[in-house]
């Protein structure tokens, strides 16, 4: 028997956001009541400091997307290395 998915509500997508993509600060009232795969999501990017809402849920949590700007990565800079 297959898996049963569970419903997008707000209170999930938030707690998936915070356990799941910790880089990613989520813009909660840009959240509409009805969400599915498709809706896409505001959120701002604490590396990069990029705000975007051009990803979808889909692209985030199934497809693993990271911030369309630094992909949730610190470049590394010669001050990193050193330090």
């Amino acid at each position: 028997m297959g898996k049963i998915r569970q419903h997008w509500t707000q209170q999930r997508v938030i707690k998936w956001f915070e356990e799941n993509k910790p880089e990613l600060i989520l813009c909660v009232e840009s959240l509409p009541e009805k969400i599915t795969s498709k809706t896409k999501v505001n959120y701002r990017c604490k590396i990069c400091d990029y705000h975007s809402s051009s990803q979808t849920i889909n692209h985030i949590v199934y497809r693993g997307d990271n911030c369309v700007r630094c992909s949730g990565k610190e470049d590394w800079t010669h001050e990193r290395v050193v330090n």
